[in-house]
Order: structure tokens, then sequence, then C-alpha cells
């Protein structure tokens, strides 16, 4: 069974907004009980906090649609499922493309700014 829903960017930013807020409550929480003697409360949630480093969001200009591109992923273009999308496959350290798109990106590639 599979659910599909639409969600404004607006919507997305709040739940967003809302997370981070429960989850700074939630450590504080738990840092404040068992750990205040033994870490301070910054270091504790870095631990736990998500960097934003390992992915950015892009608008694609044609389509007016939000893409999530992350970054340890290869930057080309693939067709599926009748959409274009990112390569599944890893990125070289040398490139910002797999072994198969660093020569052909037959269906274009992400540029990130």
């Amino acid at each position: 069974m599979s659910i599909s829903a639409k969600l404004s960017t607006n919507t997305i930013e709040e739940l967003e907004l809302f997370y981070n807020k429960f989850k700074d409550k939630i450590l504080e929480e738990i840092h404040e009980e068992f750990l205040k003697q033994h870490i301070h409360i910054n270091d504790f949630k870095n631990q736990f906090i998500n960097n934003k480093s390992g992915e950015n969001i892009i608008v694609n200009k044609k389509e007016k649609k939000k893409t999530i591109v992350i970054k340890n992923r290869c930057y080309a273009y693939i067709w599926k499922n009748g959409e274009k999308k990112q390569c599944c496959n890893k990125k070289t350290e040398q490139s910002n493309y797999c072994l198969r798109h660093q020569n052909n990106r037959f269906y274009g590639s992400l540029e990130i700014k």
C-alpha cells in the first residue's frame, strides 16, 4: 500500500521547524536528567543534530518542482519511471559523477550554486 500527498514548501518548512524544536527540547531534557555532569549541552546536541551539508534543494525552473540533491550521489540526471531524476550511484572521489556518467550524461546534469 502506498500513500502519496503533495505538500507546499511552506508546510514542509513549518513541519521541519516544529520537528527541530521538539528534538532540541528532548535533547535538553535528557541532558538535564542524565548527562549534565558529564558533557556540555552543545556537544551533546551536535552529536544528534543533522547537518544539512549532505544535501541541497534546487528548483528545476522548467518544471517548477523542487529537487533534493544529495551531494554524495552522482550529479547526472537519469530517466526513471517517466521522470528526470538524479542518478542513484555514488560519485567518484575525483569528480561529481559516477563511473558510468564520467563521460556520458545523456539527460544533463545538476547545477549546484
